[in-house]
């Protein structure tokens, strides 16, 4: 049986989830809390989502992209204030927060 992505759908759960989690970790790591540099990165993580299910771009589900990709998304949310080490706190915070809610997931 084939299964049915709808692509509108995907985006949006997406969106809403990067968002919540970047806020959640800037919450947590006391960085500063700038709304739309948040949503342009939780919008980057929702077209990262949708890329993954397109023909021909599955390779993007691999560990290291995904990496990558959460290191560019706490990039575009919280900046360079401070330098690299505030940068490298908030993104191992929002790797925690993001572990956190894939377990309370799997145990659901």
């Amino acid at each position: 049986m084939e299964q049915v992505v709808y692509i509108d759908s995907l985006f949006a759960v997406n969106f809403a989830v990067n968002y919540l989690l970047l806020l959640s970790a800037a919450r947590f790591s006391g960085a500063p809390m700038r709304r739309g540099r948040i949503a342009v990165g939780a919008g980057l993580g929702a077209l990262y989502a949708v890329a993954v299910y397109l023909p021909g771009f599955g390779f993007l589900g691999g560990f290291g992209v995904k990496a990558g990709l959460a290191a560019l998304m706490a990039l575009i949310a919280y900046g360079l204030e401070g330098g690299w080490k505030p940068l490298l706190k908030r993104l191992l915070v929002f790797w925690g927060v993001s572990f956190a809610l894939a377990g309370a997931v799997m145990a659901a």
